[in-house]
């Protein structure tokens, strides 16, 4: 099987959303606009829809709520896929 050319992939990605957000941005939009457990929700959301950097989101909300513990676990995970983040 051939790899298609970025070209045709980024037409077809075009062609899917036609100007619409993908499920993980809409819920990181939404995220964004919220804060405490309803932002939890929606970074939670974030993350099932394949979008990592909601494991940043959801350990500084985590951190702000005072959950310590569910934070760091999401911090460290961050910390390890994207090292020149921090």
């Amino acid at each position: 099987m051939r790899t298609p050319p970025i070209g045709q992939i980024v037409l077809a990605a075009r062609t899917l959303f036609a100007g619409e957000q993908s499920v993980n941005r809409e819920f990181f939009s939404l995220a964004t606009q919220r804060s405490g457990e309803i932002a939890l929700t929606n970074w939670r959301c974030c993350l099932e829809a394949g979008d990592s950097i909601a494991h940043f989101a959801l350990g500084y909300t985590f951190y702000e709520l005072g959950r310590y513990h569910e934070a760091y676990r999401h911090l460290r995970y961050y910390a390890q896929i994207a090292p020149a983040s921090i």
